[in-house]
């Protein structure tokens, strides 16, 4: 598994790369022709100075390690929440006919209905060990 260390000084050393002069490390390409897809060549130019600062920012802002990591930590938050609701009731209607019309004349008389709602409940502690499992997801998420 990749630490967030790893992850920090493998972004930083992408940066470097992609910061050195043109003169170092984009030689071949600088003085190269110009092709119909990549243009002219840019013009070799001082580099700008970056910090280590700036660079860890960069890094922590652009590494999908670090994006995908803050993405699981909202995930573990959310499903804290969803653990911690209580079942929702279920509401049901049922008509069943029962009676033909030839029986009884009066069209409210053919058929029985029936309105239910129904509250599930947990037992066995069930609902408090759902939300001690989530909110162990979110520590480690937080790590």
């Amino acid at each position: 598994m990749i630490t967030l260390d790893q992850s920090i000084r493998a972004a930083l050393c992408s940066l470097v790369i992609v910061l050195l002069p043109p003169g170092t490390a984009m030689a071949e390409t600088a003085a190269g022709p110009s092709t119909p897809l990549t243009g002219p060549a840019a013009p070799v130019s001082d580099p700008v100075p970056i910090t280590l600062g700036a660079a860890r920012d960069a890094a922590m802002g652009a590494n999908i390690d670090v994006i995908h990591a803050r993405q699981a930590r909202a995930a573990a938050a959310a499903a804290r929440i969803i653990a911690a609701a209580r079942p929702n009731p279920v509401l049901s209607y049922e008509a069943t006919q029962l009676r033909s019309r030839v029986l009884t004349p009066q069209p409210s008389r053919t058929a029985d209905q029936i309105v239910r709602i129904d509250q599930p409940i947990e037992l066995g502690g069930k609902r408090r060990e759902r939300i001690a499992a989530a909110a162990s997801g979110y520590a480690a998420a937080g790590q």
